[in-house]
């Protein structure tokens, strides 16, 4: 009997080891896909993965899952990415968790940007707004707010995205959630951008770039110095295009395929300019 006992509380001394080896690894991957250490962060996503499998841990690992979405979308692999989520948003319904879904939308919602489907972006956005609302957890909520101001540009509901972005920066700024503000300045500069305010633009992505640099943020670094390679070659200035262009396709090759082709098509152009 107390060999069974002690076997017993043994396994769950494991288990309890494993759940936080699993959930370390789940923080670790997090911060390595901000940092743009793409491949290390798949990899200790499926270890994650294969943790919470052999602990019987679903919420950790419908949350692997979900964050595996997340970075199969960066990597380019749109249809890796979309079968990650589903079974994401299949665990936390089946767990009774709804409330979880809220970040699996957002998922979605940039799953859709990077396929340019406009108004599948703008559907998950609300969903996971809607969510928000009623857990009201402040990171969802702005979160929320700055994909549906971001969905509507892209509609170009311009008066909507000035609506849901201002709501996101003001939020952010209030609880200083740092990890977001890059998004929604650059978002910000987007619309100026197309509102001909040229000068408020740039100002908005530099204050974008200034904070990526300042935390390392790899991808937003990347998605902000392709706005300013556009910026520039817009401008007339091919020198600064170019620089801009060629630093973001260096932060590109990390794995952001779409951030890569981006950069490189606008290199493209860079050099077609220079030739005519």
């Amino acid at each position: 009997m107390l060999y069974e006992i002690a076997i017993a509380n043994i396994i769950e001394v494991e288990e309890e080891a494993n759940e936080g080896i699993a959930i370390g690894l789940l923080n670790i991957a997090d911060d390595q896909i901000r940092i743009g250490e793409l491949d290390a962060a798949e990899s200790n996503l499926k270890r994650s993965l294969d943790i919470c499998r052999e602990i019987t841990d679903e919420h950790d690992e419908a949350i692997g899952h979900q964050e595996l979405g997340l970075l199969y979308t960066y990597l380019g692999k749109f249809k890796e990415s979309e079968k990650e989520l589903g079974k994401a948003r299949e665990s936390f319904i089946l767990l009774g968790q709804v409330q979880s879904l809220c970040v699996v939308w957002r998922h979605h919602t940039i799953l859709s940007f990077l396929r340019s489907n406009a108004e599948e972006a703008i559907l998950f956005a609300k969903m996971a707004r809607e969510l928000a609302d009623i857990y009201m957890y402040e990171r969802d909520i702005i979160g929320a707010e700055y994909l549906l101001g971001a969905a509507h540009f892209i509609k170009g509901n311009f008066v909507e995205a000035e609506k849901h972005l201002t709501d996101a920066l003001t939020c952010d700024r209030k609880i200083n959630l740092v990890e977001l503000e890059p998004d929604i300045l650059l978002e910000f500069a987007r619309l100026r951008f197309k509102q001909n305010h040229k000068k408020e633009a740039l100002k908005f992505a530099e204050e974008a770039l200034q904070i990526a640099d300042r935390c390392e943020y790899r991808l937003k670094q990347t998605d902000v110095l392709n706005f300013l390679a556009e910026f520039y070659l817009d401008a007339g200035d091919l020198e600064k295009a170019k620089k801009h262009g060629e630093i973001a396709k260096e932060r590109a090759e990390c794995g952001y395929k779409p951030a890569l082709e981006k950069a490189e098509k606008l290199l493209d152009k860079v050099k077609f300019n220079k030739m005519n």
